[in-house]
């Protein structure tokens, strides 16, 4: 599997409307996967559990990214956007007393977009379903 298909799924999931706070979360944590697994893999870093050898931890990535000059885009890029996705998947995935809205899972999208060198246009659509979260 590539790890932009996490991507393609959060986004195909906010524009297929129906956004429960659910839902919400979900696409916080794809979008958020895909761009980890696309820095660990582009430093070279293990990720599989059992596998100690060059294993890399979500700080861990956090602390690579910030931690040098970086000439690939993508890891220049999340050298900038990373905490911030970091900090919205810890929110989504742990923090259920806490309301995660359409606009939550949208900026978890335009970070991971942001991050992997997507363009994307926002339809008339996906910005109406900004308001419409259940």
């Amino acid at each position: 599997m590539d790890s932009k298909d996490f991507y393609i799924a959060a986004q195909a999931c906010f524009d297929n409307g129906d956004l429960t706070e659910a839902k919400c979360r979900g696409i916080i944590h794809m979008a958020y996967y895909a761009v980890y697994h696309t820095c660990a893999q582009l430093l070279q870093k293990e990720v599989q559990e059992g596998k100690s050898c060059q294993r890399i931890t979500h700080r861990g990535l956090a602390s690579e990214l910030s931690g040098k000059e970086h000439t690939n885009s993508v890891l220049k890029n999340a050298s900038k956007k990373y905490d911030g996705l970091l900090a919205l998947r810890i929110k989504a995935d742990y923090n259920l007393s806490e309301c995660i809205t359409a606009g939550h899972a949208d900026d978890a999208l335009e970070k991971a977009e942001t991050i992997l060198g997507i363009s994307c246009v926002p339809s008339h659509a996906s910005i109406g379903k900004l308001h419409s979260v259940r």
